[in-house]
């Protein structure tokens, strides 16, 4: 259970919008609950409209998915961790009126369907029958101290491409923007939505885990130039242990 110890009120553009203060959380860091972490981030590039559809990739507890349902968006959060789960939910139970406009998915995103370890940006592709887990993938699931290949393992996650998951959900009938947390997945969550980039050309924030790779501003930055349709970064802009690229379509 969450221990939120009080209800907090923050503001964007004057529209208001309440959240849950937590403490005892998997990371001591203030980023699990607090909405002043990244503020600079959203201040710069992070302005849906009123009917705009927001897909929030890494939604973690709502620092991107909140804000934009109170600018009046549409949003589709992915938001495959456990904990990071519990805690949406709770801040959006707390702004019903703004709930209604929001879809949560449990399920990442990536290039394939596939399982998908966010503590060291490993992916396994599952060949399995109907996308059920293999075998072999069975004893990474669940917090274990070791996984049995030397690295201490955390949630697995399953994942899809965002192109199929457009596919499946029609009643998304198009895309204004997109925020990426994808922990070392980056390029490959944009490859599996190249569809969706090329017919909609949404506005892409991508935060980028140069910790993970040290040349990941560069792939991603090469990856929607390289598109060829008139994407231009903004960017790189140096966040603590990531930074951020900016991409739109200059028209």
């Amino acid at each position: 259970m969450l221990n939120v110890v009080q209800v907090r009120e923050k503001k964007v553009d004057g529209r208001r919008f309440r959240f849950g203060e937590v403490k005892e959380t998997p990371a001591d860091h203030a980023s699990w609950w607090s909405f002043d972490d990244e503020q600079e981030v959203r201040d710069r590039h992070w302005h849906p409209k009123p009917g705009d559809v927001v897909l929030d990739i890494g939604a973690a507890f709502g620092s991107y998915t909140l804000p934009a349902l109170a600018l009046g968006a549409r949003v589709v959060a992915f938001s495959p961790a456990d904990f990071d789960t519990e805690l949406l939910q709770k801040n959006l139970e707390l702004n019903p009126d703004m709930a209604r406009r929001c879809l949560v998915v449990r399920d990442g995103l990536y290039s394939r369907s596939g399982w998908f370890d966010p503590d060291h940006s490993v992916f396994t592709e599952d060949r399995s029958p109907n996308g059920t887990l293999a075998p072999e993938l069975y004893g990474m699931i669940g917090n274990r101290e070791d996984g049995g290949d030397g690295f201490p393992k955390g949630q697995l996650i399953r994942t899809t491409s965002l192109d199929a998951f457009l596919a499946e959900h029609p009643g998304i009938d198009r895309v204004d923007w997109i925020k990426m947390d994808v922990e070392g997945a980056e390029v490959e969550v944009l490859r599996g939505g190249e569809g969706c980039l090329r017919r909609w050309k949404p506005r892409v924030l991508v935060e980028c885990h140069n910790f993970h790779d040290p040349r990941m501003e560069l792939k991603v930055s090469d990856f929607m130039i390289g598109l060829g349709i008139g994407y231009r970064c903004d960017g790189p802009y140096q966040h603590c242990a990531v930074s951020h690229e900016f991409f739109e379509v200059v028209r």
